[in-house]
């Protein structure tokens, strides 16, 4: 572990919650600060604190804990951890789609990103042609990471959600609505 303000982290696990890795920064500070965000517990602690103290600091907070990664799964904010290889799989998959949708709906992508997004699966940049992809996708079959792409691609003929964009949509997938539907 590195013990410089606030650079490198360590990992550990707290026994009864050994599914979520604990990231710990060690910086110049007097007290532990406990945060769950998007599935993820993060523990900032001073530099001098042992790994055992940290542990114990940890269990001690399991059920406050819980409850926070309860309540951000309730409201659907919480990030499955990104598993070796989750990135490149979905990078893969998303360049096969888009190479098979850019010549049938007559667009041109300029590249694409793929990012832990909170409340969507997809972006398009209309501006740019950059789509923007949920890393969170790869949990889903792949009839549903090819409508995220045919839904952003259409933006790149059609701006918004009008009948217009949506006709675009449903004449490439005619059973988009039950695909969106499997992703809610």
């Amino acid at each position: 572990m590195r013990t410089a303000e606030g650079k490198g982290a360590e990992t550990f696990q707290i026994p009864g919650l050994e599914e979520i890795p604990v990231r710990v920064v060690k910086k110049r500070q007097k007290n532990c600060y406990l945060r769950v965000r998007n599935g993820e517990i993060l523990i900032t602690a001073p530099l001098r604190a042992s790994k055992e103290y940290l542990a114990s600091f940890a269990a001690k907070h399991e059920k406050w804990i819980r409850k926070q990664l309860d309540a951000e799964e309730k409201n659907g904010r919480a990030f499955l951890p990104e598993a070796p290889g989750e990135r490149e799989a979905l990078r893969s998959i998303l360049g096969e789609y888009i190479r098979i949708w850019e010549p049938v709906l007559m667009v041109r992508s300029m590249g694409f990103r793929i990012r832990n997004m909170k409340s969507r699966w997809g972006s398009c940049n209309v501006r740019t042609g950059v789509q923007t992809f949920n890393l969170q996708l790869i949990h889903y079959d792949k009839e549903c990471i090819e409508y995220v792409v045919v839904h952003e691609l259409a933006h790149l003929r059609a701006r918004g959600h009008d009948p217009v964009f949506w006709g675009i949509v449903e004449k490439a997938l005619p059973d988009y609505k039950e695909r969106k539907k499997r992703l809610q």
